[in-house]
């Protein structure tokens, strides 16, 4: 999963998410029946709880960098050339 800055196309964050079948449980059975991958017809297969407990465990990597790189100071801005009209 990445976060990209769409005005420089500099990637930001850039996160990897893992899941075994035995840290599904019941954790699982939740995560397929609040809609994880509930709209893709397979929410209810090992496949898809592992889908989306690899999703969620992602997505809390991507919210801790983003809580890192927010509490950073940004570099001063870059000087513009003035357009040639």
């Amino acid at each position: 999963m990445f976060v990209i800055d769409n005005e420089t196309t500099e990637q930001l964050i850039a996160a990897e998410g893992s899941a075994r079948a035995t840290e599904i449980g019941l954790g699982g059975l939740m995560i397929g029946k609040l809609g994880g991958v509930g709209g893709l017809g397979w929410s209810n297969t090992n496949e898809g709880k592992l889908v989306a407990a690899a999703m969620l465990d992602a997505v809390n990597k991507v919210a801790l960098q983003a809580q890192k790189l927010a509490a950073k100071e940004l570099p001063s801005a870059v000087p513009m050339k003035k357009a040639i009209n």
